[in-house]
């Protein structure tokens, strides 16, 4: 399952996908799970040059913010949720 998990977020956008043991964490963090999916999608480093000189253009950001809660929803999807 993890493989078509990394397959699917990869291919629809995520530049990292990793899979944790978060067995050690206390349950009311967890809700009850032992593992987490975590994905990474990069900023343009154009993004983060307009960020630092003060921009206040979120077009990108909005638009990862969409995509990544686009990606998340398909990660409940892939494991039943």
């Amino acid at each position: 399952m993890n493989d078509e998990i990394y397959q699917r977020l990869s291919e629809r956008g995520a530049d990292l996908v990793r899979f944790v043991d978060i067995s050690e964490l206390p349950a009311e963090q967890t809700m009850g799970f032992n593992k987490a999916i975590v994905f990474l999608m990069t900023l343009s480093r154009q993004f983060i040059r307009d960020l630092l000189e003060g921009s206040t253009i979120y077009e990108e950001f909005l638009e990862k913010e969409r995509d990544a809660e686009a990606l998340a929803d398909l990660t409940l999807s892939l494991c039943g949720v």
